[in-house]
């Protein structure tokens, strides 16, 4: 981020697409052992994010296909809670 008299600018990731689109776009016709894997890497990525809230003693309060994002990255994706 860059804070100037006048403005603030920050920069951020940028996402492919929230979960659930993801999931309604993608995944519908994938076998059953794909999206079983694919649930489990989310449930990971989401309790690891909240587990660091936790530390910071923050809780998020809205947590929904929605607020989780995909980021694309070489040969892989992360899952980041919003």
């Amino acid at each position: 981020s860059k804070v100037t008299n006048q403005t603030i600018h920050i920069a951020m990731e940028l996402a492919a697409c929230d979960l659930l689109k993801f999931w309604t776009d993608e995944m519908q016709n994938a076998n059953p052992r794909d999206k079983f894997f694919l649930g489990i890497t989310v449930i990971i990525y989401v309790l690891r994010a909240l587990t660091f809230l936790e530390k910071l003693e923050i809780i998020h309060g809205d947590i929904k296909p929605q607020n989780l994002v995909i980021v694309p990255k070489k040969n892989c994706f992360y899952i980041k809670l919003i």
